[in-house]
Order: C-alpha cells, then structure tokens, then sequence
C-alpha cells in the first residue's frame, strides 16, 4: 500500500468539495453518538448487575459443552451430542 502501488483510477472520482449528504451524514452519526452517551447510565447500571451477579462455574460449563470450539475448517468435526444447547434449556 502507499507508495508500492500505482494510484487508482478511482481517486479521481473524489468531490472536489463538501456535498450535502455529507453534511446529513455527519449529523446522524452526531446524533446516534449522542445517544449512546445518553445511555451510559442505563448501561452502567445492567454492567453492574452483570459482574454483581451469580457465576457459572467451570464444572457446569463443561458439562454444557459451552467451552467447545465450532466446527471450522481444519478442525476435527464433532459428533452429534444430545446435550448440546442443555445450557440454554434450563
């Protein structure tokens, strides 16, 4: 990238100066920022109930298969087990 490659042609295709959409753009990213800001709060309170509240041990983790890598390529494949999802059925 930078100097090891020649220019594209696409950056000719760059405004010359400030559009309009970018304008409308910049104010909805403003606006969703401010938003989020505004939920701070919110947020804090629910990370705070998080970390208050009860851990799930290791033992029941395994036990669920919850700790078990997907599938993917170069890995071996599972069978089928009949426990899984058993952490979500309770």
């Amino acid at each position: 990238m930078g100097d090891r490659r020649p220019p594209s042609p696409l950056n000719h295709l760059q405004p010359d100066h400030w559009l309009a959409r970018y304008t409308t753009d910049l104010i909805d990213l403003l606006n969703v920022l401010t938003l989020l800001v505004e939920l701070e709060p919110e947020q804090e309170k629910l990370l705070d109930r998080i970390c208050s509240g009860p851990l799930v041990s290791l033992d029941k983790l395994n036990e669920a298969d919850a700790l078990v890598l997907p599938e993917g390529p170069g890995r071996k494949t599972k069978k089928e087990d009949p426990k899984q999802g058993k952490l979500l059925d309770h």
